[in-house]
């Protein structure tokens, strides 16, 4: 990875958030997802729990990888996540509704780190939100930003107060697909329109839950198992290395 980029991408929900964030992902060697919702992303395997995302981890840590951690208390689990994500280095941390981790524009204290720090380790973070006015430190240390539409007054007078009129009718203008992309330090004269691909590939892709062998998908069974996945370590339990204790993918 040639540098730990801190991107946001923001708009309503269907505009195309999560299609971009799997384009600027796809080629990305070692990838988790953080999906806060639940469902919305299937592009590597399927974690479940704590003790499941630290036991399929240990075994592809020094690999490639793509995860996809859903938490049934997403909040509850996010800090110890980014305590791994920080411990393993070198990947991209991608969240979804990353506004759901910040307290009146704060982040906890672990992911306050990973978003200072994080760069030395090497971790890339892409933050995915309808809300980019309640992300504080992390909007302040942004390299890129992409902004599809909106039409939520808040957020249109923040992007007024942040970048000026011209940025504000640009997102008022915008249609489906479209965003608007601003490099930060903010240059209005790099700032453009673009039209992003449909990845239809990823709209296909079934899901692939770990230890749940194959799955099925809305055209029936799957028969490709984690080994097929391209860019995804097949977890073998016969190599599993033992944990030590100060390991932070040990079992809590």
């Amino acid at each position: 990875m040639e540098q730990a980029k801190r991107i946001m991408i923001t708009g309503k929900t269907g505009s195309g958030k999560t299609n971009l964030a799997r384009i600027l992902t796809r080629k990305t060697p070692r990838c988790l997802w953080y999906d806060s919702n639940g469902g919305d992303y299937r592009d590597g395997v399927i974690l479940d729990g704590l003790a499941e995302l630290r036991q399929y981890w240990r075994r592809v840590v020094d690999g490639s990888f793509k995860m996809v951690y859903r938490s049934m208390c997403p909040r509850a689990d996010f800090s110890q996540v980014c305590e791994l994500v920080k411990a393993c280095g070198s990947l991209t941390f991608c969240i979804d509704e990353v506004d759901m981790y910040f307290d009146k524009g704060e982040p906890s204290s672990e992911f306050a780190d990973l978003i200072r720090r994080g760069r030395r380790e090497s971790v890339e973070i892409i933050g995915i939100t309808q809300r980019p006015r309640r992300m504080g430190e992390l909007r302040s240390m942004c390299r890129e930003l992409y902004v599809f539409e909106t039409t939520e007054i808040g957020d249109l007078r923040f992007f007024k107060e942040s970048f000026g009129d011209e940025c504000v009718e640009a997102i008022r203008l915008l249609q489906q697909w479209e965003y608007l992309y601003i490099p930060m330090p903010y240059d209005p004269a790099k700032c453009e329109v673009r039209k992003e691909a449909m990845d239809h590939a990823a709209r296909r892709q079934p899901e692939i839950h770990h230890g749940k062998g194959p799955c099925k998908d809305a055209g029936g069974e799957c028969s490709q198992g984690q080994e097929d996945r391209p860019g995804v370590a097949a977890a073998d339990p016969e190599t599993e290395p033992e944990p030590t204790g100060d390991d932070p993918l040990s079992p809590a």
